[in-house]
């Protein structure tokens, strides 16, 4: 689904042009209907005090995909009788019908939401299809990745892909405040998540080399050398620490972290992929507690200090 911004078409023209992208063909007295009834709710919109246009494209794209995603002809008329009438309640209807689906579907769904929500940046499409299938306790990856357009079909219509960008969010910002309630942020995955999925891909057996840097190789070359197959080990290398460092106190994630900090050729490939991909000077010598205490990791410094470690 194509992200929603207000382009001064109105809403008639728009839902005319999403119906005939549809994958299927829709009868044109259908859709006759479908634009009618959706895009002559201006009473609806005003109740609404829907000032901002985005908004409005944005409940007439989420009343749109209630209809389509509705199964067979008699089901979409049904939908269309039945539309939700409130961003919330159409975020509502979405995410019950995610919970439906089947356990694939549905877990990639969840997981893909959970880092839309607490990833410190967007994730681009190639590294959140490989972080979907990494598992805890793995040393390697036991499939190829998800494919761009399964991980955006699960997620029915919270997500969209960035063709400019190829990061992967939220269609629109108030799907994030919605997700910030409860009982739907219970739904969502919790923090340690990200931690765990961060720490087992730096783990990964592959990553357990010393990264040859003497050759004079480019920045980017040394990047693709070492980690090309690996999209999702950028974003793991950079941001682990602020993962961890929020849910540090829980043992699967202590002993995640100290099991990769205790491994000086794994440790020391973050450390040089990092840089690279910040463009900053490697600093060697860094020991267990020195990568410890600059991510901020107060728990797993005391456990190491203490000879804690289990």
């Amino acid at each position: 689904m194509e992200n929603i911004t207000a382009d001064g078409m109105d809403i008639s023209n728009f839902l005319e042009r999403r119906i005939q992208e549809h994958r299927e063909p829709i009868e044109a007295d259908f859709m006759k209907d479908i634009v009618s009834t959706i895009g002559n709710a201006e009473g609806m919109y005003r109740h609404l005090n829907l000032q901002d246009l985005t908004f409005r494209f944005l409940l007439a794209s989420l009343q749109l995909q209630h209809v389509l995603r509705a199964k067979g002809d008699d089901n979409m008329r049904k939908a269309l009788n039945e539309l939700p009438s409130t961003p919330d309640e159409a975020f509502e209807n979405i995410l019950q019908r995610i919970e439906e689906q089947e356990r694939h579907s549905s877990t990639a769904a969840i997981r893909t939401l959970t880092w839309c929500y607490y990833s410190r940046r967007p994730l681009k499409m190639g590294e959140l299809c490989q972080a979907l299938v990494v598992e805890d306790g793995h040393h390697s990856l036991e499939s190829n990745g998800k494919s761009a357009t399964s991980v955006v079909d699960s997620c029915l219509s919270f997500v969209t892909h960035d063709q400019s960008t190829g990061g992967v969010r939220f269609i629109h910002p108030s799907v994030q405040r919605w997700f910030n309630r409860e009982p739907q942020n219970q739904k969502l995955l919790a923090p340690d998540y990200l931690a765990k999925t961060c720490l087992t891909c730096l783990n990964f057996n592959v990553f357990d080399v010393p990264i040859d840097d003497s050759r004079g190789l480019r920045p980017e070359d040394l990047i693709s050398q070492y980690i090309g197959p690996y999209p999702f080990y950028g974003y793991a290398a950079q941001f682990w620490g602020d993962h961890t460092r929020e849910t540090e106190q829980g043992p699967t994630v202590q002993r995640a972290s100290i099991e990769f900090l205790e491994s000086e050729n794994r440790r020391t490939f973050m450390l040089k992929i990092t840089a690279l991909l910040e463009n900053e000077g490697y600093i060697p010598g860094q020991t267990v507690l020195h990568v410890a205490a600059s991510n901020g990791l107060a728990a797993v410094c005391l456990k190491l200090v203490n000879g804690d470690v289990k």
